[in-house]
């Protein structure tokens, strides 16, 4: 996985949102840009994040 993306930080008086630039001309995953930038934002190690999906279980 690669460096996580530029990240900008916009806050206001009722919460913070991160803002993500990805190379669109880049050979990357965009999954692998998404998980770095939220890696980067909460301080994590891209393997220890939980999954960011939850696949629906299936009913027969």
């Amino acid at each position: 996985m690669n460096d996580a993306p530029e990240l900008r930080r916009v806050t206001t008086d009722e919460s913070t949102t991160f803002h993500a630039e990805r190379d669109w001309l880049s050979d990357d995953e965009l999954s692998d840009t998404i998980v770095a930038a939220v890696a980067s934002v909460t301080g994590t190690d891209p393997t220890e994040l939980s999954p960011l999906t939850r696949w629906p279980t299936q009913t027969p």
